[in-house]
């Protein structure tokens, strides 16, 4: 099942009602696209390489990371993966975490220590790919491939805060959440130039309600529509004997949520009181991404070279919007802070070892990640640092036959969070005077990949 929690966010008008609300809505389930795979990887060589296997041919996760490998590859490939994820934040100590102006909950002023819960999952990935021959005519090789991944104990979480609370930017949100993609590749010049695209698919909802409460009999009405929509992925790759090159272009996602509401209640035994308000807020976002990389083969040793472009100036944060009206009929909506976001280039590496007359293997991979994050001294808390991500992976071909290969492997990445001074410009932010921002983060699981 799909559960969407929403946090309240309360609106004070003229009127002397003060109405606190919680929607708690639940929906059928939906192949959405998360972050999973920028995150952490989805297991195997793409976490153990810090995600430096767009340009890496035998690639069960192709559909994803590059669907122009797809026809690239000689044989048909299945993988799955477990892994487990854990993340944790520095303490942020001494700061006000509630304010009269800058409501998080009660709109008390506060000082004290705030603490980002902890995250930790349990998930897995499937990964499957199957090139083919054209027809004879067209002398071309083609491919298809599918991904799916997701946490083990449900399909979807949501949270949606106040613009000022504390909140992660990408940790724990929508990495967290079944997702899927199908792709297609086709031989555009026969063992030297390919092309591929796939399609993601997520959801966003809307919908309206009306409610009567009293103490006698309350009584409302629901509507909400849920609606699939999709993302682009594409791909190139080039070869040149033992080196490849790709390009890979992945469309932003944005899906939304709105609901309308009109609730009508008796206040202090007067005449029933209509409060109507619309909440909205965006689900997640992923920024439109770039990825170039090299790598070539040197028997002996494998080698990559990368980096990822994102473009975040248009990021949309998770923050629930209500508009509603005062008792006079004015109309109030939630004040959105300003979030200065700027695109970023990640660069990465990755080295590939064969042992053992390739019967063991071993990999590593580098990536610093920028954080999108420019400036944090406004009122919003999208807590977000440099990264330093360090991946590792061992594989063991388990036997080999003509038309069947089994392997198994086990890996892990360890995220280091460079400490992140921030000072607020206004005393009576949330988050004022300032704090020090600082973490980590961690997976390792299990992969078993067979070749057909």
């Amino acid at each position: 099942m799909l559960d969407v929690r929403l946090r309240h966010c309360r609106q004070q008008g003229d009127s002397t009602i003060k109405t606190k609300l919680l929607l708690s809505l639940v929906f059928f389930s939906a192949i959405a696209l998360g972050t999973l795979e920028q995150n952490y990887g989805l297991g195997g060589f793409s976490s153990g390489r810090a995600a430096s296997v767009t340009a890496e041919i035998e690639n069960p996760y192709a559909s994803l990371y590059n669907p122009a490998l797809l026809s690239a590859q000689s044989n048909p490939l299945l993988s799955f993966s477990t892994l487990v994820t854990a993340t944790s934040f520095g303490a942020i100590r001494g700061v006000i975490i509630d304010s009269p102006e800058y409501r998080t909950t009660d709109g008390v002023a506060r000082i004290g220590d705030f603490q980002l819960p902890a995250t930790h999952s349990v998930l897995w990935s499937f990964g499957m790919t199957y090139p083919f021959q054209l027809p004879k005519s067209l002398n071309r090789r083609a491919g298809i491939g599918v991904v799916l991944s997701g946490p083990f104990d449900k399909l979807r979480s949501f949270q949606a805060s106040t613009p000022y609370d504390f909140f992660a930017l990408r940790y724990g949100t929508s990495d967290n959440q079944f997702k899927g993609v199908m792709a297609g590749s086709v031989e555009l010049w026969p063992d030297h130039l390919y092309l591929g695209a796939g399609v993601s698919v997520f959801i966003s909802t809307a919908g309206s309600a009306d409610a009567m409460i009293n103490s006698s009999n309350p009584t409302g009405r629901l509507l909400v529509d849920v609606g699939l929509n999709t993302a682009v992925v594409s791909g190139l790759l080039g070869r040149i004997g033992d080196s490849t090159a790709s390009l890979v272009y992945r469309q932003a996602i944005n899906p939304s949520f709105e609901q309308k509401m009109s609730g009508q209640a008796e206040a202090f035994r007067q005449p029933t009181v209509t409060v109507p308000f619309i909440a909205r807020s965006s689900f997640y976002y992923e920024p439109h991404t770039f990825d170039l990389e090299v790598q070539h083969d040197f028997q002996w040793l494998k080698a990559s070279l990368g980096f990822s472009y994102q473009l975040w100036s248009q990021y949309q944060p998770s923050f629930l919007v209500l508009e509603t009206k005062t008792a006079d009929g004015q109309a109030q909506s939630t004040r959105l802070p300003a979030v200065s976001m700027r695109n970023t280039v990640n660069p990465r590496a990755s080295v590939v070892v064969p042992i053992f007359a390739d019967r063991l293997s071993a990999a590593g991979g580098y990536q610093y990640r920028f954080s999108p994050v420019e400036d944090l001294s406004g009122p919003a808390n999208i807590l977000d640092c440099d990264t330093h991500i360090l991946g590792a992976v061992i594989e063991h071909r388990l036997f080999e036959e003509s038309t069947f290969s089994l392997s198994w492997a086990l890996y892990g990445q360890y995220h280091l969070f460079v400490e992140r001074k921030v000072a607020k410009a206004n005393p009576q932010y949330i988050g004022a005077p300032g704090f020090q921002l600082g973490g980590s983060a961690f997976t390792y699981g299990l992969t078993v990949m067979a070749e057909l």
